[in-house]
């Protein structure tokens, strides 16, 4: 009979490899079947997203009474600074103010 001694190191690294090897043929498994499953639903022509709504995100504020509607990362792209400039109005002056007061 052979007699072995294994290290406590060696038997780690060997349990490492076994997670690894385990890892990889289920990352592998799972790309895999996601992709025979979006090349199935392309064949038999089924869209998950037929029938979803994508709705405007609302945010409500306390100080105002109606909803503000944010605009996503694109719509901010896409408008310009002088579109922005033409839609805030003007910053009023105390002297304004106080005339308006009157």
């Amino acid at each position: 009979m052979i007699f072995m001694y294994l290290d406590p190191s060696a038997t780690t690294a060997i349990i490492a490899s076994i997670a690894a090897v385990a890892a990889a043929i289920g990352s592998v498994f799972i790309i895999w079947w996601r992709k025979a499953k979006k090349k199935t639903k392309e064949i038999l022509h089924i869209d998950e997203n037929a029938n979803k709504e994508v709705e405007d995100e609302l945010v409500i504020n306390d100080d105002e009474e109606k909803p503000v509607v944010m605009e996503t990362k694109a719509e901010e792209a896409s408008t310009s600074d002088e579109t922005k400039e033409v839609n805030e109005e003007p910053a009023q002056t105390d002297e304004i103010k106080e005339e308006k007061a009157e």
